[in-house]
This record gives C-alpha cells, structure tokens and sequence, in this order.
C-alpha cells in the first residue's frame, strides 16, 4: 500500500423421541443428498443417527412455541449441493432489521444481517490488498496488513491529527485490536464521507488517549495499539478509507467490483459508512457469498491462497486485554470469528436448542475448546440471530437467519444468538458426518 472430519459420527442418545416435530409452518426441503440421506431419519427413533429431519423438528418446534418468530436455512457440501433448507414463521416489523409488516420468513426474504456485514466488508478490502499486491504496489498481503493509518492517512487527515492511531496498522483495524474508539456517531450519518469519517474517528481517539489497557474504560478511550481486542462498527471505516485512498476507488465501487458482481450478490448497504452492520442480503443470496469465501484461496477465486490463510488465522496478540460481547467462540481472525469446540454428541447440542429458560452462557461454553487447538468452523455472526458460517474440517457451509420475539439489546446477547445458532452449526456438522460415514 503505496505512502472434516475430526468429529465422530456420534448417534442420539436414549430420550430424543421426547423432540419429535411439534409442527408450527415450517418448510424443509433437501437437495439430492439429503432426499437419500440428509433427509432421513425418524426424531422419535431413540437410537437415530443425527439427521435434518431432526434438526428441522427442533426448528419448527421453536416457531410453534414461539421462542422464535420465524427462521429460514440452507445448508450446503463442498460441493455445493443443497443439502438442506428450510424456513418457517414470519419476520416482524418490530423485529432487528425485518421488512415493514410481518413477513413470511423465508430463505428469498431480504433482511438485515448486521455484523454478518463485517465477513463481507473484511474480504472486499483483501481482495483489494490482493490487487495492489498484483500490480506490484504491495510486496505482499502481509505488507499490506502491516501498513500504518499515518503512512496512507496523513495526507487526508493531517499528521497532527492521528495521535497514536497513526501507528495503527490495517492489520488491527480488521482485527478489532487497534485500541481506537471502537463506535462513532459518524458511523451511518449520511453526511460523512468514509474518509470525513475516518478522520473524525481518528481525531477523536487521539483526544481519548490513556496510557493503560483496560477493559472498563474501553468503550470511551483509546488504549495502545494491539493491547486490546474491542468490538466496534468505526474500524472498518477507517481501513476502508486507507483502501480508498490507495486504491483511488470509492469502497462502494470496491464491493460492486470485488464481492457483489463476482459472487452474483443482489446484497447492498444501507448506509454508505455503515459498512460493519448494514448489509441487506436474503439468506440465499448471502450464501452466494459463503459459497465463494467457501472456494477462495485459488487462483481466480475472491482471495488469494495469502490473503484467506490471513481472513482465518488467529490476529490476537498473546495477553491482549479482551472488551467484548460475550461471543459462541474464543478467537478473532481478520473479522471472522473462530469457533472452537470439542467433540460432543447430538444430545447436548439439541437440550442447548430446547431449553431457553435453562440455558446458561457457561453451557455453551462448557463445549468449547479453551485451547483453541483445532478451529472446526469460522464465520461472522450478526445480531438478531443471523448466522453464516464454513467448515473446512468437514467439507460444508451454510447459512442461518431467526429472530426472536424479544432479542438482547446493548452489548448483551440474547439466548438464541448464543445457543440455538451454535446448535444449528454444530448439529450440522453431525449430520454431515454421518453422511460421510454411510
């Protein structure tokens, strides 16, 4: 930049006819694998092998008894066969980013994805690392991520106005780790361009300056850069607008060019700068995306093989003080989360789908891998309940929307983004893995 297979296929456990289907409008299909395979399965059979049959029941059950208002699902092979959809109950008005009136939620419903946003801006802006590495402007991706903010900014913003932030490399800002303002309220005001944005951001993180990493200050102040790991929707502007000015492309004509017209997206921003969380996309076109991420790391493909390696690799310094939600997974890559889960079986994972009013954020925890050692699947989720996802361990990808009648606010989340989204991606990793066993 110029100036899948470690999981056992496991069977349900004696008690599961206890989760036959409960009906409630749902509507499951499966593509030819699943109508052999995928698909079969009696959720009565206490000794049944994981199938969508069950993991359909559980999601219908879920409309039925209103913990959820509506969801809609496609799961896809490696070899992008639809392996399984569904949908059922509807998308209200008064819900996290549903369409006006009460929609049937389905896998064609266009709805927000809202930090979903944030896979998708990540690989615009590595894909556009990937071109100026090409044209022989950057060494390397590498080279790319560890340019500052001062050295591509300074001239748009003044040097006198970056503070700390001018030591901030693109590399930080796509990890959540730069220690600036992590949210401004510049952020979606239609009157800022994204590099007025990244400024303002900029200036205002250098005024908050403190000397000490600490996590209860994080949210107001600007910390060292790489000290600590902080969730926000401002750093993405800033390195869209380091891309702007390298590349001397807009970021809308960046995505246009690099993601939307190569994967086929009909997907668009809602607010120019709000490039973290206002992305507009249906459950069938965001999978376009997922199936392209999917495939990256060839040659003609949305990254290149160095570019992907650094979407998906842990980006979090050792002893980084971490200020965030509380997230289903343990490590960051370049806005991907990295989910990490030991073994389980199919029962654990359907009692954490059924039971709301006993879920605990620890139950959930309690099948994680604190050790990180193998990441079995990675992706970005957003709120609401919008889950994308891969697993290359496994050979499969997907997508998940729900909302609920009443979902988390503020920096809480709500019972079903925690759980019932971690279910749908790890129930379906059984699946497949049965599948492959037979």
């Amino acid at each position: 930049m110029a100036s899948l297979r470690n999981f056992p296929a496991m069977v349900l456990a004696a008690g599961l006819a206890v989760f036959a289907a409960c009906g409630g409008g749902g509507n499951g299909r499966t593509g030819d694998a699943g109508s052999t395979d995928a698909g079969s399965g009696d959720s009565g059979d206490a000794g049944g092998a994981p199938s969508f049959a069950i993991l359909e029941d559980l999601l219908q059950d879920k409309v039925a008894s209103d913990s959820i208002s509506g969801y809609a699902v496609q799961i896809y092979d490696g070899d992008d066969t639809l392996l399984f959809e569904s949908e059922g109950g509807v998308c209200r008005s008064s819900q996290h980013a549903c369409p006006s009136g009460n929609q049937p939620f389905t896998v064609d419903l266009v709805t927000g994805v809202a930090s979903s946003s944030k896979w998708v801006t990540s690989t615009v802006l590595l894909s556009a690392v990937d071109e100026l590495v090409a044209e022989g402007t950057l060494p390397s991706v590498a080279a790319g991520l560890d340019t500052t903010v001062g050295t591509v900014l300074s001239g748009t913003c003044g040097a006198g106005n970056l503070g700390r932030g001018a030591n901030v490399t693109l590399r930080q800002l796509l990890s959540f780790t730069s220690g600036l303002l992590p949210d401004h309220s510049c952020v979606g005001n239609d009157s800022f361009t994204m590099q007025q944005c990244a400024c303002r951001i900029l200036s205002d993180s250098a005024d908050a300056e403190v000397a000490t990493p600490d996590a209860g200050t994080a949210a107001n102040h600007a910390q060292p850069p790489g000290t600590v790991f902080k969730y926000g929707s401002a750093y993405q502007v800033i390195a869209a607008a380091m891309l702007e000015v390298a590349t001397g492309e807009s970021y809308a004509s960046l995505f246009q060019r690099l993601v939307r017209t190569p994967t086929g997206m009909s997907a668009t921003y809602q607010r120019p700068t709000e490039i973290s969380g206002s992305l507009r996309a249906s459950v069938s076109d965001y999978a376009r995306y997922v199936r392209a991420i999917y495939h990256a790391g060839a040659p003609g493909t949305l990254l290149s093989a160095e570019a992907l390696e650094e979407q998906e690799r842990n980006q979090l310094p050792p002893g980084v003080v971490r200020r965030s939600q509380l997230q289903p997974g343990l490590d960051y890559g370049l806005n991907t989360w990295r989910w990490c889960y030991r073994n389980t079986d199919a029962e654990t994972l359907l009692a954490l789908g059924r039971t709301p009013e006993a879920f605990t954020p620890e139950d959930l925890l309690g099948v994680q891998d604190a050790s990180c050692s193998k990441v079995h699947q990675q992706g970005h989720g957003g709120k609401g309940g919008y889950q994308p996802w891969v697993d290359r361990r496994r050979g499969f990808y997907g997508v998940f929307a729900m909302r609920e009648p009443s979902a988390g606010g503020g920096d809480q989340y709500s019972y079903s983004e925690l759980a019932l989204t971690a279910v749908v991606r790890l129930y379906a990793g059984l699946v497949v893995e049965e599948l492959r066993v037979r």
